[in-house]
């Protein structure tokens, strides 16, 4: 075991002084991508989202999590996520990394998430709350360099709609199709949105007081009912 320990430390010791001696790439950061093969419609009782990352520095690493996303983090790059499941997957490019339990970051990182989670005795439902699968540079360099900050937002349960019509606005909601563009046929017009939360609303003005409206993902309607004014 104290071997083991010496082992560990010496990996860390050395993985600290190769970043410290390399530093930032900062042009690396713009390289940086993430795609995630699935991020709507979800099964809410369990699925796994797979990540293929690319551009990572060769000195580098990132944590790839299931977090609620905190108010004002899409317009402030330097807001880290405090309420996520677990410690999600730790991959890297830093061969000292892998050796004590960092995965490659140049396999798929299959990520297993669910609709909701505990933190800190806390239910967050991503069924309520908008939620992503979020990365970061790892602790390696990661305490503040934010280069490598991503939100992806997913959803869950089958994509479905709901309209309403008021004084002359007419706002439709869709579920569960985060990540997704869905075409709108409100009437005659046609709408294209990309869907960007789990509970995504679109309003509109008309002059009608009863209107036909529809949603489509990929071709398929989900969504079509007559609305009239309240």
């Amino acid at each position: 075991m104290k071997n083991r320990m010496r082992k560990n430390a010496l990996v860390i010791s050395l993985s600290a002084l190769f970043i410290a001696s390399t530093g930032v790439v900062s042009a690396q950061a713009t390289d940086f991508t993430v795609t995630i093969e699935k991020l709507s419609m979800l099964n809410p009782s369990g699925d796994t989202a797979s990540a293929t990352i690319s551009g990572l520095a060769e000195d580098q690493g990132i944590y790839v999590r299931l977090c609620a996303i905190p108010a004002g983090a899409l317009t402030n790059s330097s807001m880290r996520p405090t309420q996520c499941d677990g410690q999600g997957k730790w991959v890297s490019n830093l061969l000292a990394s892998q050796l004590i339990g960092a995965g490659k970051a140049n396999e798929t990182v299959k990520l297993d998430i669910k609709s909701s989670f505990i933190v800190k005795e806390e239910t967050i439902d991503c069924l309520k709350v908008a939620c992503a699968i979020h990365t970061r540079r790892d602790h390696f360099g990661g305490a503040s360099d934010f280069s490598l900050d991503r939100y992806y937002h997913v959803s869950f349960g089958p994509a479905s709609g709901s309209a309403s019509l008021n004084k002359g606005k007419l706002t439709v909601v869709i579920k569960g199709a985060a990540g997704k563009v869905v075409t709108l046929a409100v009437g005659k017009k046609i709408y294209n949105r990309n869907v960007t939360s789990q509970n995504y609303s679109f309003a509109v003005s008309t002059k009608e007081t009863r209107v036909q409206v529809s949603a489509k993902i990929d071709g398929k309607k989900f969504f079509s009912e007559t609305i009239k004014t309240r």
